[in-house]
């Protein structure tokens, strides 16, 4: 089993969730598509990781949402 860095993200402006699994020594990178809750977005992300024996773990960092250019640093 590999292990995976995860977060929900929430953008405000238009009310989606989308989840978003990491661990780039491992070349694993799985985003959901965009749904309207949180437990959506978790729920898709915790079955695609499953499907591909993968652990969760949460992100415990900050990150930002910029706006004007639509990434999230």
């Amino acid at each position: 089993m590999k292990d995976a860095t995860f977060r929900v993200i929430h953008f405000p402006e238009i009310d989606r969730f989308v989840g978003v699994a990491w661990n780039y020594d491992e070349a694993i990178l799985i985003s959901t598509t965009d749904r309207s809750s949180y437990v959506e977005a978790r729920t898709e992300l915790e079955e695609m990781c499953n499907g591909r024996n993968i652990f969760l773990r949460w992100f415990d960092g900050d990150y930002k949402y910029d706006r004007n250019s639509g990434q999230i640093i």
